[in-house]
């Protein structure tokens, strides 16, 4: 997988196929990142929907977690979270 535009070799740790994936990063040449993994988490809610529970952790440098910060906090990734609302939604 390719993560902030460089290589990584990542382990999956749960997939509870529909509801649930998760992973680590077992080798990466980001600087100051020593470790990091993510849980998705996916329910139904009553009206139809879906919610999304996202949960990260990483043991980084303090430039590198301000990095990631800023990523999350970011356009790119809000605009990830509605495609991924259309395709849970099936338009």
């Amino acid at each position: 997988m390719i993560v902030f535009g460089r290589p990584t070799i990542e382990t999956i740790i749960a997939w509870d196929e529909p509801s649930r994936w998760a992973f680590a990063i077992e080798e990466a040449t980001m600087p100051g990142i020593s470790a990091l993994a993510e849980n998705y988490s996916i329910a139904g809610e009553a009206n139809g929907g879906s919610w999304l529970t996202w949960t990260m952790a990483v043991d980084a440098s303090r430039r590198a977690s301000g990095v990631i910060a800023g990523a999350v906090g970011s356009a790119t990734f809000r605009k990830a979270a509605k495609k991924l609302d259309r395709l849970l939604a099936g338009t």
